[in-house]
């Protein structure tokens, strides 16, 4: 099965040589496929049920239609017990550049690992679960999904690219009988996003599951001070949403902190030269804008996906904020399935809380959760 997978792999990779696309909205390309236990990446097992690990490289195009930097991949797949019918495939991906499997969200100083307990159930369930992350490429180069690229949009394009070869692996998913489903906490909320509205994937993944995100929502006024019209929209929606109650006179937290606006926005754009680099440092609002999963040219209506929404009640962070302005558009606008719910007493790492994971579960297992729609 696997060999196939690989020569399948190794074939389509030698094919697009010749073939980029011309536009970032174009998907690109998955090749080097290497299935064995080295490349299972950092972190314990904690699953019960056998791993299958990949690894496999992502090609893109940046705007101006020269590649990005590839980035390697690295899966671990977890099918359901042998006799059990697979139900689905559910991608997951934790936050941040994406360099951690989901199963090791963890909250500091304890133990449990409430969202591996959840995989385990889903995979009893009958749900393939894959988990990715977005190893170093080396030993002195930063991985993850956003930083060696063009744009935030362009680097979106790698996760954009992984998520649909999954789809088309016989081996990983089977469209035929199966539904397919992602859910990514905060920065892989983000890939999400930009998944369904940037690159059109809409068509193919059944339900949508944010938690605590996404941040990239809309990023043009999170990364300027001085726009009191951005921290007057984002406290509106905060407060709609029922999100961090407890912040303070001033309003909520709406502006990036320093450490996001290196490594979350502006390392997207390090390819670009000098100042086209570091738009949000430099409140570089109209790059900014057409950046954001929310852009102007966005139309957040996915008739074929359900999408929900986990946040915790307790989640003060600027990714709450950032991501609002699209949880409502889509709340507002899709004409799909759509569910909202803050959890109580649950902050940013919402799969590092049991309530949060359980939430996850529920919402996957719902009889309108991840169900084929396509």
């Amino acid at each position: 099965m696997w060999k196939k997978l690989i020569l399948a792999g190794v074939v389509g990779w030698l094919a697009t040589l010749g073939a980029w696309p011309t536009t970032a909205q174009m998907l690109g390309r998955v090749g080097n496929i290497q299935v064995d236990d080295t490349v299972c990446g950092m972190g314990d097992l904690n699953l019960d049920q056998a791993y299958t690990c990949v690894q496999v490289t992502v090609r893109c195009l940046g705007l101006d239609g020269l590649p990005i930097e590839n980035r390697p991949v690295q899966l671990r797949i977890t099918t359901p017990p042998e006799g059990t019918p697979i139900l689905g495939t559910v991608v997951f991906g934790l936050g941040g550049t994406g360099r951690v499997f989901f199963e090791n969200s963890q909250r500091p100083n304890d133990p449990a690992l409430p969202s591996a307990d959840m995989l385990n159930e889903l995979n009893l369930a009958g749900f393939r679960v894959i988990q990715r992350a977005w190893p170093d490429p080396g030993p002195f180069e930063a991985g993850g999904w956003v930083n060696g690229s063009t744009s935030l949009q362009a680097s979106a394009c790698r996760y954009a690219t992984l998520l649909d070869w999954i789809y088309q692996q016989p081996e990983l998913h089977d469209p035929s009988s199966q539904a397919f489903c992602a859910v990514g906490q905060s920065g892989g909320g983000s890939e999400i996003g930009y998944a369904l509205e940037t690159y059109g994937l809409g068509n193919l993944i059944d339900m949508a599951v944010f938690t605590g995100g996404p941040p990239h929502g809309v990023i043009d006024g999170s990364c300027d001070p001085a726009d009191t019209a951005w921290q007057q929209t984002c406290n509106a929606h905060l407060e709609n949403l029922g999100i961090c109650p407890q912040d303070g006179p001033d309003g909520h937290t709406c502006l990036f902190p320093p450490q996001n606006v290196a490594n979350n926005v502006d390392a997207a754009f390090e390819l670009n030269p000098f100042p086209n680099d570091m738009p949000c440092a430099l409140a570089d609002a109209p790059t900014l804008q057409a950046n954001g999963i929310l852009s102007p040219l966005a139309v957040p209506n996915y008739p074929n996906t359900h999408v929900a929404f986990l946040v915790g009640r307790d989640d003060c962070t600027s990714s709450s904020a950032t991501g609002s302005p699209y949880i409502q558009a889509v709340l507002d606008h899709s004409t799909g399935p759509t569910s909202f719910a803050t959890l109580l007493g649950v902050s940013h790492e919402l799969p590092a809380f049991e309530t949060g994971a359980d939430a996850i579960g529920a919402a996957l297992l719902a009889s309108n959760g991840c169900i084929r729609r396509h």
